[in-house]
């Protein structure tokens, strides 16, 4: 991820002091810069998950599984590991995490 330039502005330099105002304006300008790189991790989050396909859930508590269905719940892909006959809840139990990346 390619970082910002801070620009901080009106920053206290060797002829003028630090004080209250000084501080201030350096914490304002950093919570605005964690505020745009936190804003700027989330889209590209949303990016990766979207491009993945797991930015949708498709488990249904409204549907029955059989063993070996994948599904994805919570922004995670799952597979079923013991049958699900009767429509319900989400129950981890039934489920493993499929790993993404398998270092092998």
């Amino acid at each position: 991820m390619a970082m910002n330039k801070i620009n901080f502005q009106n920053l206290p330099n060797t002829t003028t002091p630090i004080n209250s105002t000084n501080l201030n304006q350096m914490q304002d300008n950093t919570e605005d810069y964690v505020d745009e790189t936190k804003t700027s991790i989330n889209a590209d989050i949303t990016k990766l998950l979207t491009a993945l396909g797991l930015n949708v859930d498709t488990y249904s508590s409204s549907s029955t599984y059989a063993v070996g269905n994948m599904v994805i719940y919570n922004n995670t892909i799952y597979e079923c590991t013991t049958a699900i006959t009767t429509a319900e809840e989400w129950n981890s139990s039934k489920w493993t995490i499929v790993p993404i990346i398998v270092n092998e």
